[in-house]
């Protein structure tokens, strides 16, 4: 079992399923946010929120990248060995 606070997940599959979804909330509070800025024409407020908005969603194509890949060595039966170095291997290529 993986300990995060307040839960308690059964695989990696659970917890990159669990990180997508906070990611998903964030994204979700910072268009909220950049509609408020833009309603009271606070162009720094926005500008700063887009580009934060910029970063989150290549953090989310990242993540679901990672999930994907978790997934897959699922079903190919990989040991947690082979998947953490399978996913190691694609998110070191993917920053690069």
């Amino acid at each position: 079992a993986i300990d995060v606070p307040g839960e308690k997940l059964n695989s990696l599959e659970e917890l990159f399923q669990k990180t997508m979804e906070e990611y998903e909330q964030r994204s979700s509070t910072l268009a909220q946010l950049a509609d408020e800025a833009k309603e009271l024409n606070d162009d720094s407020t926005v500008n700063f929120l887009r580009d934060l908005e910029k970063e989150q969603q290549h953090d989310g194509l990242l993540l679901q990248t990672i999930l994907d890949e978790v997934r897959s060595a699922k079903l190919a039966g990989m040991c947690p060995v082979q998947t953490d170095q399978h996913v190691l291997n694609v998110v070191s290529h993917q920053l690069h």
